[in-house]
């Protein structure tokens, strides 16, 4: 679980728009975030931190970032080690492109040793830099010094992401959506081919401004954009740097969402296919209520673990017609599990809750909780 974000504009400086869909995504991964942006043709700022964006990143930073496009990622380790190296953005000289990826490879480990064949050198385990050589290996084999950006698109970049999902030894296996930065020619945007993992398209009222990210709530309307619309999964879009759009549709298979997108990773007010979270999350809320209804007189309070199932609860509670409420987030409180070893998550878990002890003493309470990976966050609620 990660999340990217591209921006490409006519204006000078995309940092702003960068920062702000950066920043709304730390949920998504918080150990560390990396920019990349293009001016003039060639890589401009390359910034890497470690820990939550939120919190990295000054004013002097911003004030650094310089270029008309860009590309941003946060980290939450699930390949490779959990070492600062491993930070994307990732980028390669030659043939001049940047990535920022989310998603998992299956066959990472057999192409590390398909391209050290090749001759290449990698300098992490991160299955997001073998995408991203991978890719820059089928460019290599079809790009044309002095290559005009509709021949680049058209002849050399759209047909090496045909091969990059072919089934070919050198093709991936797995869930890759990715934004790239192509210094020389614009911003590339790739849904993996199943729909698993999550990328959205919306553009600026004044049509100055592309961007793509991992969910809508990077793309707020109160910052301008518009016209949201859902990558298809297999679709590449190039923004040019003039600001031209190419589409097309590279490879397709049968559509598969994930289902903990849904009820947890994406923040409440994303959507995800036809509905936004919130609505995903009250509509499971229904499910449950007639599932498990042979509770429903065993209990007199529904609470939830709180942040991501509270319209869970609250749609339970209402159809049982029972009180809700009683536990509460703490200010601050951030993922759990997110944090790399078992005594840091204990201690995490220990501060998370609130209570009101008004609203559940005395009472047989109905908890909801849609994230047990390992239990920390229910022992802790179901101790206190």
């Amino acid at each position: 679980m990660c999340g990217v974000i591209g921006v490409i504009s006519s204006k000078e400086s995309v940092a702003a728009d960068l920062m702000n869909g950066l920043t709304s995504l730390v949920h998504r991964g918080a150990f560390s975030s990396g920019i990349l942006t293009a001016k003039n043709g060639r890589f401009a700022t390359v910034m890497r931190k470690e820990g939550s964006a939120a919190r990295a990143y000054k004013q002097s930073d911003l004030e650094g970032i310089v270029g008309s496009s860009a590309i941003g990622h946060t980290r939450y380790p699930t390949s490779g080690s959990a070492g600062f190296s491993q930070t994307q953005p990732k980028y390669m000289t030659f043939p001049g492109i940047g990535m920022a990826h989310n998603g998992n490879l299956l066959n990472h480990l057999s192409l590390q040793k398909t391209l050290a064949h090749r001759g290449y050198s990698l300098a992490t385990e991160l299955d997001s830099e073998v995408l991203l050589h991978v890719l820059g290996e089928h460019i290599i084999g079809k790009q044309e010094r002095g290559q005009g950006t509709h021949s680049y698109v058209t002849e050399t970049l759209f047909p090496a992401l045909q091969e990059l999902v072919s089934g070919t030894e050198l093709s991936i296996q797995g869930a890759a959506s990715f934004v790239a930065l192509v210094p020389q020619h614009g911003l590339l945007a790739f849904r993996d081919v199943r729909g698993l993992r999550p990328l959205w398209y919306a553009t600026k009222n004044d049509g100055a401004t592309h961007a793509f990210a991992s969910e809508t709530i990077a793309l707020k309307e109160l910052q301008g954009y518009t016209s949201h619309q859902e990558v298809p999964p297999g679709e590449a879009i190039f923004i040019t740097n003039d600001l031209q759009i190419y589409k097309t549709s590279i490879h397709q298979e049968q559509e598969s969402r994930c289902f903990v997108e849904r009820v947890y990773l994406g923040r409440a007010e994303s959507v995800y296919g036809d509905r936004s979270n919130e609505e995903h999350r009250y509509q499971l809320g229904l499910i449950l209520a007639k599932e498990f209804a042979h509770l429903k007189n065993k209990i007199d309070v529904v609470v939830d673990v709180p942040k991501t199932p509270i319209p869970v609860a609250v749609a339970l509670a209402t159809i049982w017609g029972k009180k809700y409420g009683g536990v509460h987030a703490t200010n601050g409180s951030k993922r759990t599990y997110m944090e790399p070893t078992q005594t840091l998550r204990e201690r995490a878990a220990g501060s998370k809750f609130s209570y009101n002890p008004r609203m559940i003493r005395g009472m047989r309470v109905g908890a909801v909780d849609d994230t047990i990976y390992r239990g920390t966050n229910s022992k802790s609620a179901v101790t206190a």
